[in-house]
């Protein structure tokens, strides 16, 4: 038997195949053909005592469920936006900057010339704020929020790392333990694939939340509740939209490839380190339809 799961987004409703009728957490989303996890409803630990000043205090955030994509997008899922002309239609850029550059220079990612005879199974990496949006939307769902984006990495428990809580460079593409493909001085010339480093799943088995690349989340980077340490930027975040990363990158240490660091950047700026995955709302409805 064939289950359709009907989920409400903000444009139109989008179909969501369960890839396995026992286990409707794990979803084929068929407008990009990502396969999705479901994280569940609940409260989970967020934010760190002990790490970056930032990222304090640790503090309790409840959540609806919610599902994620469990890789981070790939060239090939972009190649197929691009052929969808998602670069070229306005109704995708949402935030005002990005129409501005739309209307002024177009759009095309910074490294998309290079990544045109790269591996398929890369992840999608050099891409601004509103394009990674944009592509998120085209697919029917929107960038995860940073809270969203936490909870999928470290579950329940206030892990550090997706893994546990000590660090194993086998299981993380990061800048000290240089695994990924082509290496050009200190740094690996690119990210390893999406679904390499099985074994740095996190406790929902999304894959790559530490290390890789660094993902771009929904919102403006503001300060904890509670902190009384902010950090410098804050105040000049306040002026602009300024969306948080996460996760740490194939060119950074262990002391940013975790799950608690943050960082942001401007959302017309682009970095080789750059990329993102999608997330969208909980399931509305379940209809089920004739065996196939």
């Amino acid at each position: 038997m064939l289950i359709i799961l009907l989920l409400t987004l903000a444009l139109v409703p989008i179909l969501i195949y369960a890839s396995d009728p026992e286990d409707p957490s794990v979803l084929v989303h068929p407008r990009d053909g990502v396969v999705m996890i479901y994280i569940p409803a609940g409260p989970f630990t967020m934010g760190t005592n002990t790490g970056w000043k930032d990222a304090s205090p640790e503090h309790q955030v409840e959540l609806p469920g919610f599902y994620i994509d469990k890789y981070e997008v790939t060239i090939s899922q972009f190649r197929r936006f691009v052929a969808d002309g998602g670069l070229t239609d306005p109704r995708l850029y949402q935030t005002e900057q990005g129409r501005i550059i739309f209307q002024n220079e177009g759009f095309q990612p910074r490294f998309w010339p290079e990544q045109l005879n790269q591996e398929d199974n890369l992840p999608m990496y050099g891409v601004r704020y509103f394009e990674a949006l944009a592509y998120c939307k085209w697919a029917g769902k929107t960038l995860p929020t940073a809270q969203q984006w936490e909870k999928a990495a470290r579950g329940t428990d206030g892990r550090l790392y997706p893994w546990g809580n000590e660090w194993d460079s086998s299981r993380v593409n990061a800048l000290e333990d240089a695994v990924a493909s082509g290496v050009a001085g200190d740094y690996p010339k690119l990210p390893a694939p999406v679904d390499a480093f099985p074994a740095g799943a996190s406790p929902y088995g999304v894959m790559q939340m530490a290390g890789n690349v660094l993902e771009w989340t929904l919102e403006t980077m503001a300060a904890y509740p509670g902190n009384t340490n902010p950090y410098a930027f804050y105040p000049h975040f306040h002026r602009a939209f300024v969306p948080e990363l996460r996760g740490g990158s194939w060119q950074l240490d262990r002391r940013f490839t975790n799950t608690t660091f943050r960082t942001a950047q401007y959302e017309s700026i682009s970095h080789r380190t750059f990329g993102f995955r999608c997330a969208c709302e909980e399931i509305q409805e379940i209809e089920e339809v004739g065996d196939e």
